[in-house]
C-alpha cells in the first residue's frame, strides 16, 4: 500500500503510464481535517492551485450544539489535473493546516518540501505561511527553503515579517503549566545551592536549557531513552560552553 501511494504522489503507473500522466475529473474528501485557520484558511491553501473546495465543520459534540464546533472540518476537493499533483497538494498542506507536527523536523524536511512544491509553491499567495507552518517555525530552514523559492532581497523582507508574526505569537501565547513546573524545579534547585543536576527522563531538555545558563550548575547530567529526544538535548548541552553535559 504504501508502495502504491508513493507511485501515485510520483506520477508512476506501470499498468497505465497514460493515465498516470494525464489529467482527469478528481474529486476527494479528506475527514476529520484538522484546521488550525478554520475554512477560510483552507479555501486560502487550495483555491490558488485550481482546486473547488467544500468545508462542512464538525461539531465538537453532535448532541450539544452549544458546545459550537471543532477544530476539525470535513474537506472534500474537486479538480482536473493528474492525480499526482492533487496527492502532492493534500501531503504538504494537509500538515500545514495541522501546524502540530508530531516529529522531528530537520534539513532533510526543507528539500521535501521543495521538491514537493516544484511547479506550485514557489508563486503560491501563501507561500510564506506554508513554508513557517511546515519547517515548525525553524528560522534557520524557513530561511533556507525561501532563499531557494524567491530572489534574496525578497527573501529577507519576507524573514522580517516571520520575524515579526512569531514574536506576536511568543507575546500572546500564554505560559502553560509546563512551563511554571520547571520554571520553579531550576528556581528551587538553584535556591538549594545544587551544582551537580541528574536529570533522568531529561527529554529534549527543557530542564537543562533552564540550567545552563546559570554558572550555579557546574556539571549536568541527562538521561532519555528517546534517540531523537536525546540527540536534541545533545545539541542544546553542546551549545553552552560553560557547563559541561553527558548523556
Amino acid at each position: 500500500m504504501g508502495r502504491t501511494l508513493r507511485e501515485a504522489i510520483g506520477g508512476r503507473s506501470r499498468e497505465r503510464p497514460d493515465l498516470a500522466a494525464s489529467d482527469i475529473p478528481l474529486e476527494v474528501t479528506v475527514a476529520p481535517l484538522p484546521a488550525r485557520g478554520g475554512a477560510d484558511l483552507v479555501r486560502r491553501l487550495f483555491e490558488p492551485l485550481g482546486h473547488t473546495v467544500t468545508c462542512s465543520p464538525i461539531a465538537l459534540d453532535p448532541q450539544r450544539a452549544d458546545w459550537g464546533n471543532s477544530n476539525y472540518l470535513t474537506l472534500t476537493l474537486a479538480n482536473t489535473c493528474r492525480l499526482s499533483v492533487l496527492l502532492t497538494h493534500l501531503v504538504v498542506l494537509i500538515p500545514v493546516l495541522d501546524d502540530q507536527k508530531h516529529y522531528f523536523v530537520g534539513d532533510d524536511e526543507v528539500e521535501k518540501l521543495l521538491a514537493r512544491g516544484e511547479g506550485w509553491l514557489e508563486s503560491h499567495p501563501e507561500r510564506e505561511l506554508i513554508v513557517t507552518r511546515y519547517l515548525k517555525g525553524r528560522r534557520s530552514l524557513i530561511k533556507d527553503a525561501l532563499s531557494k523559492l524567491v530572489a534574496e532581497e525578497e527573501t529577507e523582507a519576507t524573514l522580517d515579517n516571520v520575524r515579526k508574526d512569531t514574536a506576536e505569537e511568543a507575546i500572546e501565547k500564554p505560559l502553560r503549566l509546563h512551563d511554571v513546573r520547571l520554571d520553579t524545579v531550576a528556581e528551587t534547585m538553584k535556591s538549594l545551592g545544587a551544582t551537580r543536576v541528574l536529570d533522568l527522563g531529561c527529554g529534549e531538555g527543557k530542564l537543562i536549557g533552564r540550567l545552563v545558563k546559570d554558572r550555579q550548575f557546574t556539571e549536568i547530567v541527562g538521561v532519555e531513552v528517546g534517540s531523537v529526544s536525546l540527540a536534541r538535548a545533545a545539541r542544546l548541552w553542546r551549545s553552552c560552553p560553560t557547563s559541561s553535559a553527558n548523556a
